[in-house]
């Protein structure tokens, strides 16, 4: 009989070693409750395994098979029979035993378990098969946001720790013959093993159809939650064979060794959970459990009500020790304790400070900070700088300041009491500070604030007010960072305890010139108030003045006064200031001050030959010689410029000069130059650079130049006149300036004009150059209004104007486009004349048709007039038609025509007109359309 029941134990632990559960095995368990605990399973399978000397028993199950006793159901539904065969896996069981499996497409679904009682058992496991579905669809399936997450509670729903999690991967499928497995063992805390498939589709070999967690503790009420959650109606969870197995613990005996206790979260934030568990072998079943806390890990140890199992969860508010006594057969021992400290919670941004909403810099007594924007989690704790001290019952001061965004509030907490956590009446906020702007907190220190170190938080560059209760999580703004510091509290003096703060860098200035005064401030810490005040400086070059009160307060009083330091000569200058109080027991501070009398340099002003002359422009030029003044401090440089003639020493409102001031100062001992316009023609000027210091201007030598020569045409106002149907006449670019009107042009340009003798079209031909020129017409000098121009590349440059009035002066102007064109020569020349390039041609034609003569179309035409000569002499045509355009057709020519003669007049207005040669009409007879001779008449 016992080999008969050890081969059945043999299938049944595969069955928990994830291979398939054989059909005997299956049959035994429907024979029984599934939710039946293993011991109550004494007249079944599990009472004869453990005479059979296996001990291994299945402490809770679950089919599924549409309905359960065990599992809480929220969402999802049972699915039976075979999947369609539009689906992936295609027509393949839904359930994996039984009828029906749980599942879940397109939302979330829960089985939450009722408590099950594991105590006695060990080797305690869970497990269940998994299957993955693409519903209708043959590309679809579990992708990374689809996931089944396995949570196990040791204390019946009080906390759940998240162990495992199946994600999917690619829309991957498989169903329950996959042979992947997703297994972990139990180690209470939060954070979950994940598993997933290496790709997606059909996974055989990867398709995680087992789950189990091992190593799940012996407790009473040991629960389990199951999350499906998938995000398409084409992706289906399926789960069936739920099952917790375990092995019966023999009677514990001898006394127990619990081991340590371990913590597995520690430190932990106020309030929050860490799962206590031992580290001994604790085998056995009669084992009890008693958990218990003190405040201090020696004494006053107590015992924690309910706190019976192997495992407890502890929510600390203070710093607690903890530890278990396990008692076996009345023999007891206590495991060695574990100290839970406490941690301070964390903030959280969505977004942190960015480029422009941080804190740049948090100051407080010898504590300067200045910091970039930090990276996510926008959180930093700063426990390795300067630790200042803050005294009890004293008002200290924290100054933050934030980045360039126009919204900036801050908030500061510290934690007085010490208890880890920052309680609204510890906390202070700001309102708006502005952009770089700075929030300066106030903070009354309390007279029973706990003594040594304890934590300060700062949030700043949020873009909402904050609130004192927003120390931790999300704050008023998704916008922000945090920064935590160290503060020491140390206790209040009994007698005046004074101390100096402030700048003790005067900086560098001039002698003889005081430099920006600077406020200090006297701060009393002691208890006692401070008076007979006195401030003295060890040398007349530091001035002390405006001593606030000759008396401070005690518990943070403040008085200030003012140092103005004034170097009598060059070089490095300090003093100490020394305060003290006439009232006994008072201590008496000293500060250190440094300042620098800056040493004079003179200045010097070196001119550089001018360049780039022009006809009208010019560039002035200073070389690197040019040094700056220092004390008195050069403030400006420039040029000064003006005729030879009028003034040929020119110096700033000397007469006849211009200042040519040069901006920005830029670094001594650099060259700069000047651009100078405006200039006239074949005119020498002189000018020298300077350096200014305010006050005092130093020349440079006086240099001078000649501008270049213009042509006699450059301005409109000087136009060369042109003779129409003249031969061309030269011309040339050389030296050419920028017309004023066309400034914003910025071309060169020469000046031409012509006057009409008779209306009509006028052609202005420009060749023989070199670069782009162009060619335009004016009505009249001193404007930039263009009648007509042609700005093509075109060589030479041909424009027809349009009809001109006769009588009328017009301007030609020739712009260079190009540095090219600027120095070209050229030739230009004016008519109106017409001229035919293409003569009418002879035309002959059959009896009845028409005749087509044509000539070519001159630019300047403005009329045309066909004419006929039939033997009689020339008459305007008075026929057909176009007998006013460059093409004539006649009307249905007959034999009569034959010989008639055309031709063309060709007008430019009143100017000129042209005869073209005359063409001859031939007419012959038309074709007889039969050849039969009988349809002759």
């Amino acid at each position: 009989m016992n080999s008969r029941l050890n081969l059945l134990a043999a299938f049944f632990l595969k069955t928990q070693n994830n291979l398939s559960i054989q059909t005997p095995i299956l049959t035994a368990k429907k024979a029984l409750s599934r939710t039946m605990t293993g011991r109550a399973l004494l007249g079944g399978l599990v009472f004869v395994l453990g005479f059979s000397g296996i001990g291994f028993g299945q402490i809770a199950s679950d089919g599924l098979n549409n309905s359960t006793t065990l599992f809480t159901l929220t969402s999802g539904a049972y699915f039976s029979g075979n999947s369609a065969t539009g689906d992936r896996p295609a027509s393949v069981a839904q359930a994996f035993e039984g009828s029906h499996a749980r599942g879940i497409n397109n939302g979330t679904a829960t089985l939450l378990s009722s408590d099950i009682n594991t105590s006695g058992y060990t080797g305690i496991q869970l497990g269940f098969r998994l299957a993955s579905h693409s519903v209708g669809s043959t590309g679809n399936g579990a992708d990374a946001g689809d996931i089944v997450t396995v949570e196990v509670s040791p204390d019946g729903g009080t906390n759940y720790y998240s162990t495992i999690r199946v994600l999917g991967n690619g829309n991957a499928y498989w169903n329950y013959t996959a042979t992947g497995i997703a297994t972990t063992a139990y180690d209470g805390n939060a954070t979950s093993v994940d598993f997933s498939p290496a790709a997606g589709g059909l996974r055989t070999t990867d398709g995680l159809s087992t789950v189990t967690v091992t190593g799940l503790p012996a407790v009473s009420n040991l629960r389990v939650r199951i999350t499906m959650l998938n995000n398409a109606a084409q992706e289906k969870w399926l789960i069936d064979d739920f099952r917790v197995t375990g092995t019966l613990a023999t009677p514990c005996s001898g006394p127990p060794v619990p081991g340590n206790t371990n913590a597995a979260t520690n430190p932990v934030v106020v309030g929050s959970p860490t799962a206590l568990s031992l580290t001994g072998t604790l085998t056995g079943s009669g084992l009890t459990y008693q958990w218990q806390q003190s405040a201090d890990g020696s004494t006053g140890w107590t015992d924690i009500s309910g706190a019976n199992s192997a495992t407890y969860t502890a929510s600390p508010t203070a710093k607690t020790w903890y530890r278990c006594t396990v008692t076996c057969s009345g023999s007891s021992a206590s495991s060695t304790p574990v100290e839970v400290n406490l941690t301070y919670c964390a903030p959280t941004y969505s977004s942190g400070p960015g480029t422009n909403d941080g804190i740049t810099n948090v100051t407080l007594g010898t504590l300067s900070n200045t910091t970039g924007n930090s990276s996510s989690p926008y959180y930093i704790f700063y426990n390795a700088v300067t630790v200042p001290s803050i005294t009890q019952g004293a008002t200290v001061s924290v100054s933050v300041t934030y980045g360039a965004d126009a919204n900036q509030y801050g908030a500061v907490w510290i934690d007085f009491n010490g208890n880890s956590v920052f309680e609204t009446t510890e906390g202070f906020i700001s309102t708006n500070a502005g952009a770089n702007g700075t929030s300066v907190f106030n903070i009354p220190v309390p007279a029973g604030a706990a003594l040594g170190q304890t934590r300060m938080r700062v949030r700043g560059g949020n873009d909402v007010v904050l609130t004192t209760s927003q120390a931790c999580g999300t704050s008023s703004s998704g916008f922000g960072e945090t920064e935590d510091y160290i503060v020491n509290i140390v206790a209040a003096s009994a007698t005046p305890s004074l101390a100096i703060t402030g700048t003790t860098a005067h900086g560098s200035v001039c002698p003889t010139t005081a430099a920006t005064s600077q406020t200090y401030t006297i701060t009393n810490t002691g208890a006692s108030a401070a008076s007979g005040l006195t401030v003295v400086s060890s040398d007349p070059q530091f001035v002390v003045s405006a001593l606030s009160s000759t008396t401070v307060a005690g518990g943070g009083g403040t008085v200030t006064y003012v140092v103005t330091f004034t170097p009598s000569s060059a070089g490095a200058k300090t003093a100490t200031i020394t305060v003290a109080s006439t009232t006994g027991g008072s201590n008496s501070p000293t500060s250190n001050l440094t300042g620098t009398g800056t040493t004079s340099v003179s200045p010097v002003s070196v001119s550089a030959a001018a360049t780039a002359i022009g006809t009208t422009t010019a560039t002035l030029g200073a070389t690197s010689g040019t040094t700056f003044g220092v004390c008195p401090t050069t403030t400006g440089k420039g040029f000064v410029i003006s005729q030879t003639s009028v003034n040929s020493n020119p110096t700033v409102g000397g007469t006849g000069v211009t200042n040519e001031i040069v901006t920005p100062l830029g670094t001594t001992g650099v060259a700069y130059t000047k651009a100078v316009t405006g200039l006239l023609p074949s005119t020498q000027y002189s000018f020298t650079s300077y350096v200014f210091d305010g006050t005092t201007y130093t020349y440079g030598t006086v240099l001078t130049f000649t501008t270049a020569t213009a042509p006699a045409n450059d301005l409109c106002g000087s136009a060369t006149p042109l003779t129409v149907n003249a031969a061309a006449v030269s011309g040339t670019m050389v030296n050419a300036s920028v017309e004023a009107p066309f400034i914003a042009d910025n071309k060169k340009d020469v000046w031409y004009q012509f006057t009409p003798d008779c209306i009509g079209k006028y052609t202005i031909t420009l060749g023989g150059f070199s670069g782009d020129l162009d060619v335009q017409v004016l009505t009249a000098c001193g404007t930039n209004t263009i009648l007509t121009g042609v700005t093509s590349t075109a060589n030479p440059e041909i424009l027809t104007t349009g009809t001109l009035s006769a009588s009328t002066t017009y301007y030609v102007r020739i712009r260079a486009f190009n540095v090219a064109g600027e120095s070209s020569t050229f030739n230009i020349a004016v008519n109106n004349q017409v001229a035919i390039v293409t003569q009418p041609a002879n035309a002959t034609v059959t009896s009845g048709s028409t005749a087509n003569f044509a000539s070519s179309m001159p630019a300047n035409a403005t009329a045309y007039q066909w004419q006929v000569n039939t033997g009689s002499g020339w008459s305007n045509v008075s026929t057909g038609s176009g007998g006013t355009t460059n093409a004539y057709t006649t009307e249905a020519t007959t034999l009569a025509m034959s010989g008639n003669q055309y031709r063309v007049i060709i007008s430019n207005g009143t100017c000129s007109s042209v005869t073209s040669n005359p063409a001859t009409l031939t007419v012959n007879n038309c074709v007889p359309s039969s050849s039969n001779t009988s349809d002759y008449i």
